[in-house]
């Protein structure tokens, strides 16, 4: 019958979705019953079934058309595999004089594997940054990466590898950044999900990587693997990216001001203040996001240690432990950071205080207490 595919059609099926399509065959001479069967000799594969034999009649005949229905839904190792599904119809002519005969049909059935790959930024601008791009940013700053794939037959899932950079350059898998999450779709995506690439099938699938390093990761490198899978987790492609998160700067937060800037950094407002000196009254709350400096980088000679530092800038060993928190882990401790020799142009954040050292009379120097200040305008 016509409703049944051609023979050697070939169908294409997507894991996790339902095929189904007619199998019916019919018997001109209205005297005939007709017999529909799943071929012997090829059989079915697994996760399909064939709906009961339904017999019906045309010109007049009882049961010369015999139709069933068949149906799959692949699963993940049918993917890239291709199956025959062959059905055979048989008359059952009791006529002496007449003919038995047998109809095979085939249809083969070919379970489609994902498709994927990154729209990048040298195709459409505002797409996925390219292999190996460097991020700068500093902690309460949001770094948002566009993440665009065309995925050909199924949904796109995005994800990460994290991997953080040691003082030798090696690199250690991390787990989870911390201030890092992705969603999708994309708020704003600068393609249209109906969009496709050379074929219907291959849609565009948006999302977004936003990263708010804390304060605690400040100094710290990550080299950042994006991917992007099928649902079924069949095939993932990835792209790297840099990204470093700088320290002795940070952005303001909503409502925040440099007294309470410096209240997270343990220090006073007019140090803020020293190093942003056109930032204007110190209590007035800024826009979120702004950028500021809270010390000045010590570019390391070579073998001088975070004990010696301190005695030079009179400061504590903890105070300089504190705003070099990615140094602290990556020494593997404060006990080894305090004691560790720097190396040449290695960089600290040292955040003099400026309103915890006093001068009398103009003689030596001698540190004091820091004043406690309020975090945020009410």
């Amino acid at each position: 019958d016509t409703v049944t595919p051609l023979e050697g059609t070939i169908l294409l099926l997507q894991v996790g979705t339902e095929t189904a399509f007619t199998v019916r065959a019919f018997d001109g001479d209205i005297t005939d019953a007709v017999e529909l069967t799943v071929d012997a000799q090829t059989g079915l594969p697994v996760r399909t079934s064939v709906s009961p034999l339904v017999l019906s009649g045309q010109n007049g005949g009882a049961a010369n058309v015999a139709t069933r229905i068949f149906s799959m839904t692949p699963f993940e190792p049918q993917a890239g595999l291709v199956f025959d599904a062959c059905f055979t119809a048989k008359n059952s002519n009791t006529d002496a004089l007449g003919e038995s005969i047998n109809v095979r049909r085939c249809v083969k059935l070919r379970i489609m594997r994902p498709e994927l790959a990154w729209t990048s930024a040298n195709e459409t601008a505002g797409t996925t940054p390219l292999e190996g791009d460097t991020l700068i940013t500093y902690p309460g700053c949001s770094v948002d990466i566009p993440l665009y794939a065309n995925a050909v037959w199924y949904k796109v899932v995005y994800g990460y590898e994290a991997f953080v950079f040691e003082f030798d350059g090696s690199l250690t898998r991390s787990g989870d950044i911390l201030g890092a999450s992705i969603s999708s779709p994309h708020p704003s995506p600068v393609i249209s999900p109906n969009s496709f690439v050379n074929i219907q099938t291959n849609y565009s699938h948006s999302g977004i990587f936003r990263y708010f390093p804390p304060v605690s990761v400040a100094g710290r490198r990550l080299r950042v693997c994006l991917t992007a899978s099928d649902e079924f987790q069949l095939e993932t492609i990835q792209r790297c990216v840099f990204i470093t998160t700088g320290n002795c700067k940070a952005c303001l937060a909503e409502g925040q001001t440099l007294t309470g800037l410096a209240a997270e950094y343990d220090t006073d407002w007019l140090q803020v203040w020293a190093t942003n000196p056109r930032l204007g009254n110190p209590d007035k709350a800024r826009q979120a996001g702004a950028l500021v400096n809270v010390g000045v980088q010590y570019v390391a000679r070579g073998g001088e240690t975070v004990q010696s530092l301190a005695i030079r800038f009179f400061l504590t060993s903890s105070k300089i432990l504190d705003a070099n928190p990615e140094f602290v882990a990556r020494s593997g401790g404060r006990e080894v950071a305090t004691n560790r020799a720097l190396i040449p142009n290695q960089q600290l954040c040292i955040i003099p205080p400026m309103c915890q050292v006093e001068c009398p009379g103009g003689g030596s120097c001698v540190a004091r207490e820091p004043s406690q200040n309020p975090g945020f305008v009410a």
